[in-house]
């Protein structure tokens, strides 16, 4: 028996809300609460419950839920939207910089790596022996 909703096949062998997790847009809170609203225990795999069990949770987040393939269109459009307004945000993250107004003078060994910046395989070492 496999349980399919928009293109994601629910793990029948993980407990309810831990296969509802496998969702994108689909967290911990949220898995809980489709869980609580059918009333399975929190054991429950997913194998024992029934067909239109499952079918109230997908008429559920189907109803009040922006999941999986919406939500991934709506935030990359949202990022685009950023990334065209040109505001200081999107100028930071195209110079790959921080952009929550992190230290980067000390810091931000991250953006440095996202950023191409590597450096020599011996920096450290010889930075350690001049000390």
């Amino acid at each position: 028996m496999l349980f399919l909703f928009k293109s994601v096949i629910f793990n029948v062998k993980k407990d309810v809300s831990n296969s509802l997790r496998d969702m994108f847009g689909i967290g911990k809170s949220r898995a809980y609460l489709l869980r609580n609203f059918i009333g399975v225990s929190r054991y429950c795999k997913m194998y024992k419950i029934e067909y239109f069990k499952f079918y109230q949770i997908a008429k559920l987040m189907q109803k009040h839920y922006v999941i999986d393939r919406d939500l991934k269109e709506k935030v990359a459009k949202d990022f685009k939207l950023i990334l065209d307004s040109r505001c200081f945000k999107a100028l930071r993250y195209s110079w790959f910089l921080p952009l929550n107004g992190q230290n980067t003078r000390t810091n931000g060994r991250t953006s440095k790596n996202r950023r191409g910046v590597k450096k020599p395989k011996g920096y450290l070492k010889a930075k350690s022996k001049n000390r």
